[in-house]
């Protein structure tokens, strides 16, 4: 892998702990907050992995055997 690949790749799994991160977060705040933190960051953590894995499935031109 190139060091762009690498560092795309590293963009995205850094998206990835930062949206779980406030999934977490959003335990300890309030009811209304915590329910908009915690529907935001689930829809990042999903894109973010979904994006990680497509990046991964492109970047090495097969799916994982």
């Amino acid at each position: 892998m190139t060091k762009f690949q690498t560092s795309v790749l590293i963009c995205f799994f850094l998206l990835i702990f930062i949206c779980a991160g406030l999934m977490v977060a959003s335990e300890f705040l309030g009811a209304s907050n915590g329910e908009k933190v915690l529907e935001v960051a689930s829809q990042g953590f999903t894109f973010s992995l979904g994006s990680a894995v497509g990046a991964l499935i492109a970047m090495t031109g097969r799916f994982f055997e």
